[in-house]
């Protein structure tokens, strides 16, 4: 079983450990949350691309999301598959859904993607 720090992102700090479910997540929010390429602590295969479809209209949104979502997380080798992923436009967002199967076991997400 795979541990780490639960990160409290309101108060800015490590807030105890977690594993499972709920450290696959975690994993899953911060790879689509921190722009890949941007922060040299990371490696270039980690984060996400997500952060440059704003402006770019819904239509190429639309088209990109899947792939950038599943080449952030396939990165990490805990993750085997993107599985149904979905796309629900609400105005200058997207809602993302899909599961995640891991090592774990399977674990349903949502997100919203700005476009």
């Amino acid at each position: 079983m795979w541990k780490t720090f639960k990160l409290d992102f309101e108060k800015g700090r490590a807030a105890g450990i977690i594993d499972g479910e709920e450290a696959l997540k975690q994993a899953v929010g911060l790879a689509l949350a921190v722009p890949r390429y941007r922060y040299a602590i990371y490696s270039p295969d980690y984060g996400s691309e997500l952060e440059s479809l704003i402006g770019g209209g819904r239509a190429y949104g639309a088209a990109q999301i899947p792939g950038m979502v599943e080449d952030a997380l396939l990165a990490d080798p805990r993750i085997q598959a993107v599985e149904n992923l979905t796309l629900v436009e609400n105005g200058s967002e997207f809602l993302v859904s899909f599961a995640v199967k891991a090592d774990s076991g399977r674990q349903e997400m949502e997100v919203s993607v700005n476009v």
